[in-house]
């Protein structure tokens, strides 16, 4: 507990310094820029889109910004995945995670570090509502493979070879993908999968790859473009494998890895 929260209070500090550092040179452009916003965010943040969500009668209920996540909020990234990733995405729910945040702390960390990242933020509060965490992935060598006692289909679909099998030299990876539940239903998941395009763009990248483990978030995929690369029903795994019985209680229907080209 005590490696823990030295480590996040790292983190933090580090954090202050980089956006302190980001921030001075243009002190007085990004005070002009933030007038009425929350001013943490660095000016140096790259905003990929801005859209809107109207009610049934037309009118504006809520705008949101598609960017970079300032090093500032990774508190508010951590936060978002304990109290909300946890709880409701499928695999973490049925096994209880949400009653084990302290262990989970430390991946959001890495990915946060490491990750090529997208934030989605209510551009009236400045509030963080959605957080997409994807990898730049490199061809592996291949190596023989080791006796697991992980399940063969799970693992099938969690490690499978996109760089083999697309005949691809590196392909963006989704690790996860979250929304506030206050926040959802109003395509922030289908905003933050489509600006996918913008990272690979950026970084040359031929595809993305995800495992999609909710109805909602396979459902967000395939609307923009997402496709099934590999996949099952929770309710076949849980009738055929006695090591997956918990998946009975899922109440989503499939596990799918879902993959997309771009001509990058």
């Amino acid at each position: 507990m005590f490696n823990r929260k030295c480590v996040i209070l790292m983190v933090v500090i580090t954090c202050v310094i980089w956006a302190i550092i980001d921030a001075a040179p243009n002190k007085k452009e990004n005070t002009e820029k933030s007038k009425g916003k929350n001013t943490i965010d660095s000016a140096s943040q790259n905003e990929y889109e801005t859209f809107s969500v109207k009610n049934k009668k037309g009118k504006v209920i809520a705008e949101y910004s598609i960017r970079d996540i300032p090093e500032l909020r990774c508190l508010d990234v951590i936060k978002l995945f304990n109290d909300y990733y946890l709880r409701d995405e499928p695999l973490n729910q049925l096994l209880g995670n949400v009653n084990n945040k302290d262990s989970f702390t430390d991946k959001w960390i890495v990915f946060l570090a490491q990750g090529e990242n997208l934030g989605c933020f209510d551009t009236k509060t400045n509030e963080l509502v959605g957080v997409l965490f994807g990898f730049a992935m490199e061809k592996q060598e291949k190596k023989p493979q080791k006796k697991s006692n992980e399940n063969p289909i799970i693992s099938s679909i969690f490690n499978f070879d996109v760089c083999d099998y697309f005949k691809v030299e590196k392909y963006m990876s989704i690790s996860a993908l979250v929304v506030h539940p206050n926040h959802r239903k109003r395509g922030i998941a289908e905003h933050l999968l489509s600006n996918t395009r913008e990272i690979c763009k950026k970084l040359k990248l031929p595809l993305v790859s995800g495992v999609f483990t909710s109805d909602g978030s396979n459902k967000a995929a395939q609307k923009v473009g997402f496709n099934v690369t590999l996949g099952t029903r929770y309710d076949k795994l849980a009738a055929k494998y006695e090591d997956l019985r918990y998946l009975k209680g899922a109440k989503d229907k499939e596990i799918n890895r879902r993959t997309i080209r771009y001509p990058y």
